[in-house]
């Protein structure tokens, strides 16, 4: 099974004032999409059956909005974990926490 873990619990400070509202993940980006639609899309393209989404900050709207996706990719089993400690641990506990 090919499984895939997308990191989306940090702030994304380096895009600043961007991400204030909203989570990196759910910035609009091309053709209206937002980032996690445009992954989820090209995902689905190479097989991905399995994915993990790790959220920690702005978390109630980012699961909510990757749950109202799942609908849209039946072929993708999507998982969605919380990393708590996301504003005091790095990239590497976010992974680890998806991992478990």
């Amino acid at each position: 099974m090919k499984t895939l873990c997308i990191l989306t619990a940090g702030k994304g400070s380096r895009l600043s004032n961007y991400s204030k509202l909203v989570n990196k993940a759910l910035l609009p980006i091309k053709y209206g999409q937002t980032i996690i639609e445009r992954m989820l899309h090209q995902l689905q393209n190479i097989g991905i059956e399995e994915l993990i989404v790790v959220v920690g900050y702005k978390v109630k709207n980012t699961t909510k909005r990757i749950k109202e996706l799942s609908g849209d990719f039946p072929n993708v089993n999507m998982r969605i974990v919380v990393n708590h400690q996301y504003e005091s641990t790095g990239t590497l506990k976010s992974l680890l926490v998806g991992m478990e």
